[in-house]
């Protein structure tokens, strides 16, 4: 009796120890460190209400941190980030070749011609407007400043304006906020390859489209930086002069010769346009003129005839 007592008790305890042996099991493949796990000890994606999050939170959350530059500190540690553009306007009687000579020079220092436009005609003779030309030009910054000196060399300079933009905060701030997004992208991958649930999958793939957009906008915008920055725009405003139209750059000399020349030329153009006239009216002024003399005879033819009359009437009268 006492021997079915006691082989009874052993199977109770081994009942027992599997149970417990169990549960053991179960509660560490459940919770490790707080978090959930799923079947073979594989961690599950918490859940999380991701409508509500924005993106300090999914930062936070997932310990997705940059770090950037406070103010003051940036051009030191990455360097300076600067815009420069200039505006030139110019006067010449060489127009074509100064111009020649700025799209020349403007590939020699490798840069371009990004717009150009020329209105008027070549002046050919005294009175014509003569021409005007505007141009964009974009040059490597480091060659700007003797790019723009060249050109006041080969024409006269009536005014230059510059500017220099320091955009060295507003680029790195751009910088930052793009690896931010950068990295939150890589980790709302990671999460979607972990996610179980339809909800969470496409919650997901909508921070995937918004992130991937703010990441398009951005690199956009830095690379539009770039090329500001490493590429000066200059605009070039040249007017041509005229025959007697003295410029800005014009000794005495020549203004006195120019201001003879444009005299001369004025008594020229006054004498052609008078002979056009006598030409252009030739019947008209020689009907006036057979009429004019036709009234001049007859005006005198009168006048000779009252004499005579006057003297007869004199001889017949008594004396």
């Amino acid at each position: 009796m006492n021997k079915k007592w006691f082989a009874a008790a052993a199977a109770l305890l081994a009942i027992a120890c599997v149970l417990g042996g169990c549960s053991a099991v179960l509660d560490a493949n459940e919770y490790t460190d707080g978090a959930p796990r799923y079947e073979g000890g594989v961690t599950a994606m918490p859940q999380v209400d991701w409508e509500s999050y924005d993106d300090k939170q999914l930062t936070d959350q997932w310990d997705i941190t940059t770090t950037s530059p406070t103010d003051g500190e940036s051009s030191a540690i990455y360097g300076e980030k600067r815009i420069k553009r200039g505006s030139l306007n110019l006067e010449t009687r060489e127009f074509d070749s100064v111009y020649s000579f700025i799209r020349e020079r403007a590939e020699d220092l490798g840069g371009y011609v990004s717009s150009a436009s020329v209105y008027g005609t070549a002046p050919v003779e005294y009175g014509d407007a003569g021409r005007t030309l505007e141009l964009t030009i974009r040059v490597p910054a480091a060659v700007f400043d003797s790019f723009v000196e060249e050109l006041s060399q080969r024409a006269t300079v009536t005014q230059y304006v510059e500017s220099d933009e320091d955009i060295t905060e507003s680029y790195y701030d751009v910088e930052t906020r793009l690896e931010m997004y950068r990295k939150q992208h890589e980790r709302v991958l990671e999460l979607l390859d972990q996610a179980q649930t339809l909800d969470d999958i496409l919650i997901l793939e909508d921070k995937l489209s918004a992130l991937a957009y703010e990441i398009d906008s951005l690199t956009g915008l830095l690379n539009k930086y770039d090329s500001l920055v490493a590429y000066s725009t200059l605009t070039v405003s040249m007017r041509e002069l005229v025959i007697a139209e003295t410029g800005m750059g014009d000794t005495l000399g020549t203004r006195i010769s120019e201001a003879f020349s444009g005299t001369v030329n004025g008594l020229a153009d006054f004498g052609e346009g008078l002979l056009i006239v006598l030409i252009g009216g030739f019947p008209v002024i020689a009907i006036i003129a057979v009429i004019i003399v036709v009234v001049v005879l007859l005006v005198r033819r009168g006048n000779r005839k009252k004499a005579a009359r006057a003297a007869a009437d004199n001889a017949d009268a008594p004396k």
